[in-house]
């Protein structure tokens, strides 16, 4: 998992390069997470830093992820006001493609 927002502010320690730092001594399958974007994972795969990447909080805010990634569209931002909470607020409403 790569961070997302290091915050080192808070005290909050994070190694910026999760994959590229420690990649290498993980001999299992790596799937990449937190931070990715379409260009970014297919890079990361290419290169072989990773086998596969997993969407999160981009998959949450775009249910229609794959279609967004197959027509070169952008993609909604999460709403992380409501991310994670109670009730259908933004698990229902985020706007698609079509």
């Amino acid at each position: 998992m790569e961070p997302d927002k290091p915050d080192l502010n808070r005290g909050i320690v994070q190694v910026p390069e999760v994959i590229a730092t420690f990649g290498s001594l993980f001999k299992g399958v790596i799937i990449g997470n937190c931070g990715f974007n379409l260009a970014r994972a297919n890079a990361a795969i290419a290169s072989g830093q990773v086998e596969a990447v997993s969407f999160g909080k981009l998959f949450l805010a775009n249910p229609d992820l794959l279609a967004r990634f197959s027509a070169g569209a952008g993609c909604n931002p999460p709403d992380f006001a409501t991310l994670f909470g109670q009730g259908p607020k933004r698990y229902v409403d985020y706007p698609t493609l079509t």
